[in-house]
């Protein structure tokens, strides 16, 4: 898999730290033997994008996301959306074709996905229609590159970026500012009780430096259009983002 990912941009950072004989308990996780059988299950089909239904592999995706969220608990909001949740985000969001559409705290990239999807539904997917740009960053490598992996079996061009977008955010300009997007789209990590200590210049993040110092909750950088929302620019940038009920936000 390393190999294959070596020869195409598109899988590079997804593989890297995988470690397909991972062990617990002294038993692989994944014995040899099923790994063999399910190769055999999906070798009897022609899954290639052109062979199958479109979408259907990127739903296939979905499932499998879902199904492993259900089995984390509530640690699952860390990467997953429900697709109900994500789909009517999308919505609200209404995405027009050649929009950029950013996600500060990505996950595996259903917000993403869902809002180019909306996008296809709504203006169809001819060639003379700009398509949409998505960008994102995520924190943790597996998500990452879950991510990565979703956009690639949707057959999407996408940016996506590890590190912490608060401390380190990935999309800036030359000059060291932060990139505009047209729109922007995320379910943060909510009910925090602290915020983490940042590293970035504070003459470029005025804003975030203001509501940092009133801040009492670790949900405000995400609902002050701060450096996870990029400044809004004079045409105002469409922001869709699930507030809880639980915090109280002090400004």
């Amino acid at each position: 898999m390393r190999a294959v990912a070596r020869e195409n941009p598109k899988l590079q950072g997804i593989f890297e730290q995988v470690d397909f004989n991972a062990r617990a308990a002294g038993q692989p996780i994944i014995d040899n033997d099923r790994l063999y059988n399910l190769i055999q299950i999906l070798s009897r089909h022609r899954l290639g994008l052109k062979d199958v239904e479109a979408d259907i592999l990127g739903r296939a995706y979905e499932y499998l996301l879902r199904k492993f969220a259900e089995g984390q608990g509530q640690s699952a909001g860390e990467f997953y959306t429900p697709s109900e949740v994500a789909w009517l985000m999308a919505l609200i969001l209404r995405p027009r074709p050649g929009d950029e559409i950013y996600d500060p705290a990505c996950g595996s990239g259903g917000l993403l996905i869902k809002s180019v999807l909306a996008c296809r539904d709504a203006y169809g997917t001819d060639s003379q229609t700009a398509p949409v740009k998505i960008y994102g960053q995520e924190i943790n490598y597996t998500t990452f590159a879950m991510a990565k992996m979703n956009a690639f079996i949707h057959d999407l061009e996408a940016e996506i970026r590890l590190g912490d977008t608060m401390a380190r955010p990935a999309f800036t300009n030359p000059d060291g500012s932060l990139r505009v997007f047209d729109k922007v789209t995320a379910n943060p990590m909510w009910n925090r009780d602290t915020i983490n200590p940042f590293n970035h210049p504070e003459e470029i993040f005025d804003l975030w430096k203001q509501k940092k110092e009133s801040a009492t909750s670790g949900c405000c950088p995400w609902t002050t259009g701060g450096p996870t929302c990029s400044r809004f620019p004079t045409n105002s940038p469409t922001p869709t983002v699930p507030i809880p009920s639980g915090p109280t936000l002090s400004f």
